[in-house]
């Protein structure tokens, strides 16, 4: 399975420390474009050289958070394969790829691909309230994998997420990504906001599954990021 990070977030840098502590790896989809605004709303680049350092995966998620089969064809070129490049001249290795806001068609994954990136993904096709069944390996389609999509009502909890990881394995595993945003701290005074917010945890129940996942995880679980998931299979 795979930890996955949205948008870049300055609150995901909190994990930073868990996964270390953990030896674990995720995979952090950020908006070039944003990052380079400096504005204080995502991630520095520093911290992203800094996550990249660690082993985490850096993938591609747009320059500007597009929703890509509303533009040209000239437009959606631009926003992926300029946010690759810019992500690159950081130094960054980049062949993952998120589409924002799960949009995406036949002409948007050619570019995708095209572009240098071998995956892109999708999130909410798996659901635990409706069984959930993780995608096969190899995927099906590379550049459509998908995700487990957030809990009908609330945040991500420990419980939603240990019961996807379980009910993945009762029904023959696979490859399990998980998506979170903002990652919320109860001493920081936007903790209600963060909370509403779209997909978000908090910290602690990140560090609870985190440890759930590295010491009582059913047998066989590996937690990988995105890009060498897809280049072993």
């Amino acid at each position: 399975m795979s930890l996955t990070f949205d948008d870049a977030s300055p609150s995901q840098y909190l994990v930073r420390p868990i996964l270390l502590d953990h030896g674990l790896r995720a995979t952090f989809f950020v908006n070039s474009g944003f990052i380079d605004r400096a504005d204080g709303s995502t991630m520095t680049w520093d911290q992203v050289r800094a996550l990249a350092a660690d082993g985490n995966d850096i993938g591609g998620h747009t320059r500007t958070h597009a929703v890509l089969p509303e533009l040209t064809v000239a437009d959606r070129q631009r926003e992926i394969c300029d946010d690759r490049a810019r992500l690159e001249s950081q130094g960054l290795r980049v062949v993952s790829f998120a589409y924002p806001t799960a949009a995406v068609d036949p002409r948007t994954e050619a570019l995708v691909r095209s572009c240098g990136y071998l995956s892109g993904r999708v999130v909410g096709n798996v659901a635990v309230e409706e069984g959930i069944r993780a995608e096969p390996l190899p995927p099906r389609d590379p550049f459509a994998t998908d995700a487990l999509g957030p809990p009908a009502v609330g945040p991500l909890d420990t419980a939603y997420l240990r019961r996807a990881i379980e009910t993945a394995a009762a029904s023959g595993g696979g490859w399990l990504q998980i998506v979170l945003h903002r990652v919320c701290r109860p001493s920081s005074v936007d903790y209600g906001p963060c909370m509403a917010s779209e997909g978000p945890i908090d910290i602690g129940a990140f560090s609870d599954f985190v440890d759930w996942l590295t010491h009582r995880a059913p047998p066989g679980t590996v937690v990988a990021p995105v890009d060498e998931v897809v280049a072993r299979d």
